[in-house]
């Protein structure tokens, strides 16, 4: 059993933080990135065996909507990745100087991948109801869905801070709509 950080969402809020904003918290990965940091450390210290990136709002595509241009884009979704490890390792420091703490395992850090809909920030993502294209894949028979971009490119980000991980975790929330899953499972 790992026990997970808390809902990073609600502890920024409770530190100030006001995320009335179609990035959510991770227009903190701009505009207050220590608020992050300490929020990730103070659950690694209180006893989380993991924590997510503040990136499952974040896309290339979002920022840019946010008047971030495309470099620094993906710095700042890398940065997401990297001020969860970085939080970890420093609590680490700490939690090894504690003598009662060795049975304690190392925390783990994934990376948040949130679903297409939260790119939209419009709520769909909590409905599955995107405004979406179902190709057939003529390979398995399985409709696809067309916007995975917005994942690659995420994805792409990522993948030099996760992959430094052993192994690499990623935590992806996604939720289909009925006629998405009637069209994949015929």
């Amino acid at each position: 059993m790992l026990i997970s950080d808390g809902g990073l969402a609600t502890e920024l809020e409770c530190r100030g933080a006001n995320l009335a904003d179609h990035l959510w918290s991770a227009r903190l990965l701009r505009d207050d990135p220590r608020l992050i940091y300490d929020a990730h450390l103070q659950y690694f210290l209180a006893g989380a065996d993991f924590a997510t990136s503040a990136s499952y709002q974040a896309t290339i595509a979002g920022f840019e909507r946010a008047g971030v241009d495309t470099k620094e884009a993906g710095m700042l979704i890398r940065k997401s990745v990297r001020l969860a490890v970085e939080a970890r390792d420093a609590a680490w420091k700490q939690i090894q100087a504690d003598p009662n703490s060795a049975s304690r395992i190392r925390p783990l850090v994934a990376a948040s991948v949130g679903s297409y809909g939260a790119s939209l920030a419009d709520g769909s993502e909590y409905r599955g109801d995107y405004n979406v294209t179902l190709v057939p894949d003529p390979i398995s028979d399985v409709f696809l869905f067309t916007r995975h971009e917005v994942h690659v490119r995420r994805l792409k980000c990522m993948y030099a801070v996760v992959s430094a991980a052993t192994p690499p975790r990623l935590r992806y929330d996604s939720r289909c709509s009925k006629r998405m899953i009637c069209h994949a499972h015929p």
